[in-house]
């Protein structure tokens, strides 16, 4: 036989190394205890894996066959580097031999290969010590051992023991084959196959090519190994150096280091077991880089993400679990089966796979679909249709089967994810998802009170994601860092990304998450962008609290303890177009910012709202409120606008009670700074600002409006139906597109309907057609007047500009309408100017009346009429009734006269056209009048003293008359008469007189 062949039995090794990666580095866990070595198998061996020993039998001037002995040495130092010896060499023609217990040994110091066979047939030409056996056939117990010798009495120390019933060689192409069982054997390793080829290079020292026909069972046990790792160091008496972590160990420094790599390939129904945990696949392959034939210091790292990051709930239980499993052998055990061959091949460049790795892994399954993986310790279940892992970057690629949603991590009770793809570097911490996927989160709270998993939040998207996490790991006695969690830190999804759970729902284009640093990772911030919407659920998820959406969400998550296993948002951020629904109120801005909180029945309610840039609010009760800012408090109920201007509205109609919709009622309130307090139905205008209302008139063609004016402030109290409009107050109304109201005063102040801002008082109003405003009073303030004018035009179309009919104009200190009585009080001195402008264009219809004070004189009108008074003014608008008492003065023009007449006394009773009847061309705006007490009357040169006087406006006359007793006393002055009768008659157009029953002097 070929002692070389000895050598290139040592490749087999490369198998044991191989199946020790993956059970070691997939199947890796919390039994990395100190003294574990890096690698199962081979990795103890103190032989160099995949390379023949340093001597070839039978190739030097220096081999020597003595009897039944072939040995040869060493040509420098004279030591025997080999021996082979038999008990019978049988020639059986043309230089083959039939070979009886043939038995080999390779020395290399204190390390030894003893091969053993019970028979063999070898092709042997030429004997001598130049020649060597050319191929042969070893049958029978073929053994192969890997011994290392000492110096004391005890027995050799076996490190691998190889055994196989046929092992056939050929020299010359540098192949062995054992066709039938091989079985490998060493202190905690056993390997179990059928079927073994080996092809080694002389020339290049290396492995061409090994295979085994079928794989059955590889088993490793850490416990056993370090056991004789420890045995061997202890007889030799040196400390423990791992040549997989020292590539410089027994190399020339100086000499660049051999570089080798290779690929492994195992199928079929590859399935991996340690201590519960499993991995199944159609086949696996492996790629490994050798420095020296050896893996380099690193080129694996335990690692373990099976249990939860440091959960202070269950710490303890967790060191006695681990302390558990490191002290029990059984449950450290790998186990690796396959029903297929395994291939091994050299590689001449570095793979893609080894770009980044000194070793790698991919699973696969092309056949089933399915590679899964489980971990019942740790409660971990992975599904895909393939799994790749650099075992030195840790860098992970995982693909799901056609480019379905095939990538399936489950850990019980904690977490799941469903995506199509996936690759991480459990380095570097990201993780990236090509594809769409799901994630599901059980919230990290109270171990004893578990969240059911149809409530834990979920994470869906349509185009991809990124992850970025840190690794909670732990720094064993023998430096191994072991990782036993992954801490959150953000994740990024794009294309239709929701976020779901019992306490609210987040959407968007792309969707950022963020968790806190703490010991359990909270969800504390997450980002929303593009068609973004929040909508947050209070009462157990039964009810929204709220509603957002925009082009930019944020929303931040309470991460305190107390919160437990529950998502907190305590606030909620909208930027761009935002509109929000808070419990019932709707929310427009370019800024919307909600802050919310979590009651003692863990229900989610919005405590306030902030809008800002074109903000506006319609409240639950119908209000509309806009602005440049918007603060809303909802435990006080308060609400504060700024804009220019802020805007309050409370309308009714069937659009939404929206402004500038078809309504029945509208009130608007305009400011600078506007403060409603809803609790107290109180609503406060700072500064100056305006106050309109408008209904819709009795045809519904158009509307009666009022709009107000004011400059230091506004008070409205709902629930009293007070409205108090502060400081220069003007404003204006217009009923039925006819008549035209102007105020002016220091104060005015509405009196309404109760509850004008609750939206149910509104409708019932629009049931009941009846106006929200029932008294308008006027005050003037530093013996000012205030002012009420009213002005008549003619019905037309509105398009056109209209014909003022009549003015009538009111100035007082207090001027008080009652619209629901149809009155108009003045209770001090005040002025009222009626003026009929029918036929005249004179006069511009918005001009002031009070500005033309010889209009009376010049007969430029049809008829004016200018009262005065020192007591009391009445109107009764509904009879065109006025009472003016104390004082009482009268200028009339009566139409077509050239002259005013005056008239002084102390009671004036006047009638005029109501002020809501509609108009008439005909009748005059003034059509009686009734002077009492003490009266005074002139008209050009005749002044007259009565009882009485009356004005009848069909005639234009004025009707002198005298009590029982009196005497009525007429004095013209062009004849310097005095004129005294029962009765006088004077005609206000030509200025002629009459009298009945006449004494004094002069004549009629």
């Amino acid at each position: 036989m070929n002692a070389a062949l000895t050598g290139k039995i040592a490749a087999l090794m490369l198998v044991v190394l191989v199946v020790g990666v993956i059970g070691y580095s997939v199947i890796s866990g919390p039994a990395n205890t100190p003294g574990a070595p890096n690698l199962p198998g081979g990795a103890n061996m103190p032989i160099d894996i995949g390379a023949p020993p340093p001597v070839d039998l039978g190739s030097g001037p220096f081999g020597e066959m003595t009897g039944s002995v072939y040995m040869s040495t060493n040509p420098d130092t004279g030591e025997v580097v080999a021996r082979m010896e038999w008990e019978a060499l049988d020639p059986a023609g043309e230089g083959r031999f039939e070979v009886t217990k043939p038995r080999a040994f390779l020395f290399n110091g204190d390390q030894v290969v003893e091969v053993t066979a019970e028979h063999g047939r070898i092709l042997w030409p030429d004997r001598r010590a130049n020649g060597r056996p050319e191929s042969g056939t070893l049958d029978g117990d073929v053994t192969i051992r890997i011994l290392e010798r000492f110096e004391d009495d005890e027995p050799d120390l076996v490190h691998t023991t190889l055994t196989t019933p046929e092992l056939r060689f050929q020299s010359l192409m540098g192949q062995a084959e054992a066709p039938g069982e091989v079985k490998i054997e060493a202190p905690g390793l056993s390997f179990d196959g059928e079927g073994l080829t080996v092809r080694f290079s002389e020339v290049s020292q290396r492995l061409q090519y090994l295979q085994v026909a079928e794989h059955r069972q590889t088993t490793i046990n850490p416990a056993a190994m370090r056991r004789a790792d420890a045995q061997a160091r202890a007889r030799r008496g040196t400390i423990a150096t791992d040549p997989i972590e020292d590539v410089s160990t027994d190399t020339d420094t100086d000499a660049p280091a051999a570089s080798d790599y290779y690929a492994a390939t195992f199928s079929t129904n590859v399935h991996i077991e340690r201590g519960g945990a499993s991995i199944a696949a159609d086949q696996a392959e492996v790629w490994m880089h050798l420095l020296d034939r050896r893996l380099a210091a690193g080129a694996i790292t335990p690692i373990d993400f099976g249990r939860a990051a440091s959960d202070t709930s269950n710490s303890n239980a967790s060191s006695t679990a681990d302390a558990a499993f490191n002290n029990d052998e059984t449950a450290q055990i790998i186990r690796i089966t396959s029903t297929g061959p395994i291939e091994v091949l050299p590689i001449d460049e570095a793979p893609e796979a080894l770009l980044h790795d000194e070793v790698a892994i991919k699973l696969s399954a092309p056949n089933t679909g399915r590679v899964v993986a489980i971990d019942d310790a740790n409660g971990l279940t992975v599904r895909c249709g393939s799994l790749a892992w650099g075992l030195t970057s840790h860098a992970i690629s995982a693909r799901g089967v056609g480019g379905e949603l095939g990538v399936d991590f489950e850990f019980t009770d904690r977490a799941s994810l469903l995506t199509g793809s996936l690759d991480a570097d459990l380095i570097a911490g990201t993780a990236s998802f090509p594809g769409a996927g799901r994630l599901r989160a059980a919230p990290q709270g109270d171990a004893a009170s578990p969240i059911p998993q149809e409530q834990w939040p979920e994470l869906t998207w349509s185009g991809s994601a990124h992850l970025t996490f840190d690794a909670l790991a732990q720094q064993n006695a023998d430096a191994h860092r072991r990782i036993e969690g992954v801490a959150l830190r953000q994740f990024v999804a794009f294309d239709r990304v929701a976020i779901r759970a019992p306490e609210g729902e987040v959407r968007g284009d792309t969707i950022r998450a963020s968790f806190d640093a703490g010991d359990i990772p909270r969800l504390s911030h997450v980002s929303a962008e593009g068609s973004a919407s929040i909508v947050v659920r209070s009462e157990n998820g039964t009810r929204d609290a709220a509603h957002v959406r925009a082009d930019r969400l944020d929303v931040l998550f309470d991460t305190s303890p107390e919160t437990g296993a529950r998502l907190v948002p305590i606030i909620a951020s909208a930027f761009g177009e935002a509109t929000a629904t808070a419990q019932g109120d709707e929310i427009e801005a370019e800024l919307i910012s909600l802050t919310l909180a979590q009651d003692d029945d863990h229900n989610v309610r919005v405590t306030g709202a902030v809008a800002e840039e074109n903000a506006h609010i319609t409240t639950r009760q119908g209000l509309i409120v806009s602005g440049s800012r918007i603060d809303a408090e909802a435990e006080t109920g308060v609400v504060g606008v700024i804009g220019a201007p802020a805007v309050v509205g409370a309308f009714i109609g069937k659009d939404k009670l929206a402004a500038g919709s078809r309504f029945e009622h509208g009130l608007t309130i305009l400011g600078n700074q506007i403060r409603i307090d809803e609790p107290s139905a109180n609503l406060v205008v700072f500064g100056g600002g305006n106050l309109s209302y408008a209904r819709r008139d009795r045809d519904r063609s158009d509307y009666d409006r009022i709009n107000i004016d004011f400059t230091q402030g506004l008070l409205l109290d709902d629930i009293a139906g007070r409205a108090e409009l502060l400081g220069t107050v003007t404003g204006h109304a217009e009923t039925r597109g006819t008549d035209r109201y102007d105020l002016a005063a220091d104060r005015i102040v509405l009196e309404t309907v109760a509850g004008i801002l609750e939206e149910r008082t509104r409708k019932q109003l629009e049931r009941s057609e009846e106006s929200i405003v029932r008294r308008v009073t006027l005050e003037a303030t530093d013996e000012g007047q205030a002012r009420a004018e009213l002005r008549r035009f003619a019905p037309g179309d509105t398009d056109t500009e209209r014909i003022l009919e009549s003015a009538l104009a009111l100035r007082g200190p207090i001027i008080s309408t009652d619209l629901t009585a149809r009155t108009i009080d003045v209770p001090a001195a005040g002025t009222l100017l009626v003026e009929d402008r029918r036929g005249t264009d004179s006069v511009s219809p918005d001009s002031d009346p009070f500005a033309r004070p010889a209009a009376l004189n010049k007969g430029s009108l049809r008829g004016t009429s200018v009262f005065n008074w020192k007591g009391t003014f009445t109107l009764d608008a509904a009879s065109g009734v006025a009472i003016m008492e104390r004082a009482v003065r009268l200028r009339h023009l009566a139409p077509g006269a050239e002259r005013a007449a005056e008239l002084e006394c102390e009671q004036l009773t006047a009638s005029f056209t109501p002020l809501d009847a509609t108009s008439d061309p005909s009748a005059p705006t003034l059509h009686a009048a009734v002077a009492e007490g003490g009266v005074f009357a002139r008209h050009g040169a005749n002044e007259l003293v009565a009882d009485e006087v009356r004005f009848d406006g069909n005639t234009s006359e004025l009707l002198a008359s005298s009590r029982r007793g009196n005497r009525v006393t007429l004095f013209d002055a062009e004849s310097a008469r005095n004129i005294a009768a029962e009765g006088i008659i004077i005609d206000l157009v030509t200025g002629a007189w009459r009298a009945t029953q006449v004494s004094g002097t002069g004549s009629q």
